[in-house]
Formats: structure tokens, C-alpha cells, sequence
């Protein structure tokens, strides 16, 4: 999905100089006829890219109610020993972090999603062969069954781990 910001440009304020997809004279110009092109070789392209799934080489489980959670009664403190009301994305984004500067690309995938049918376990195994649930600390019986599901489809890769283990 492609996005603008504005339709047209801010008259005032600090985002004046924001271009928009219309100037300040409201009159289409150049930036209207160049996102007009990219729609209509978005339009052309449709049928051959609909189906693509970006590459991904880690997954990576994002879940909001955690964070929210975390927020409220933090895991981690700051350097000064205060609860660190960012304690989720200290845990997170580390591994995020790490995957990118191993030239890894990473799915987010939100602990909603997990235990539906849209997204099953063993297709995502099959996908992402690295699945990080990083400081999940509030999962549904759903989302721990869909993880189980996940360690078992990962298990052939892994003969000498004789069950699977979810930390």
C-alpha cells in the first residue's frame, strides 16, 4: 500500500513545507501527474505482484496487550533502577536490531494473528525457519497452542531435540 500524508500541502504550521499531492494553488501539478503514472503502472502491475509475499527471514512476534502490560508494571528498569515503562521494546528490539545488522530481513507478526486459520503454524514454519516471541508475556491458550504447533512443524529440521520446547 502506497500513502501521502496530505492531499495537498499545509497552508501553515510546521508541516508548510511538506510537499502534498497538491501544491498551495490546489491546481494539480507536476507531484499530481507523477502519482497518477504510479497508479496507473500500479494498476497494469496488479495482477502480477497481488499474490507476492514479501521475503522474510525471521519472524518475529510483536504483541500490543504485552506492551501495554509492560508499560504498567515494566520487566526491566532504567539505568537508574526506575521500572522502565519501555521495557517490552528493550526486549524486542534487540533481536530486531540483531537481524538487521546480520543482513536479515524480519516479518512482524502480531500475537493476534497467531491461532487463526489465515496463518497456520506449520505454513509459517515453512516460511521462517527463526521464530522470536521475545518477553510474550500475554498470550491467549491460542496463541501458546500455535506456538507449540510451530515448535513441532520446526521439529524435523531439529531430530536431536527429542520434544519441542517453548521458553
Amino acid at each position: 500500500m502506497i500513502e501521502y500524508w496530505h492531499w495537498h500541502t499545509l497552508p501553515f504550521g510546521t508541516e508548510t513545507y511538506w510537499a502534498g499531492v497538491l501544491p498551495h494553488s490546489g491546481r494539480p501539478g507536476r507531484v499530481h501527474r507523477e502519482i497518477v503514472a504510479v497508479g496507473q503502472e500500479l494498476r497494469e502491475a496488479g495482477p502480477l505482484v497481488s499474490g507476492l509475499t514479501p521475503d522474510a527471514d525471521v519472524a518475529l512476534v510483536f504483541s500490543m496487550p504485552t506492551r501495554w502490560a509492560m508499560q504498567r508494571q515494566p520487566a526491566l528498569g532504567d539505568p537508574d533502577a526506575a521500572p522502565d515503562p519501555r521495557a517490552y521494546q528493550g526486549l524486542i528490539e534487540p533481536f530486531d536490531r540483531g537481524a538487521f545488522e546480520a543482513g536479515l530481513q524480519v516479518r512482524i507478526l502480531h500475537a493476534a494473528q497467531l491461532g487463526g486459520v489465515d496463518l497456520t503454524a506449520a505454513q509459517v514454519a515453512r516460511r521462517h525457519p527463526v521464530l522470536v516471541a521475545s518477553g510474550l508475556y500475554i498470550a491467549t491458550d491460542d496463541v501458546l497452542t500455535w506456538l507449540h504447533e510451530y515448535a513441532r512443524a520446526r521439529r524435523p529440521h531439529f531430530p536431536q531435540i527429542s520434544r519441542p520446547v517453548i521458553v
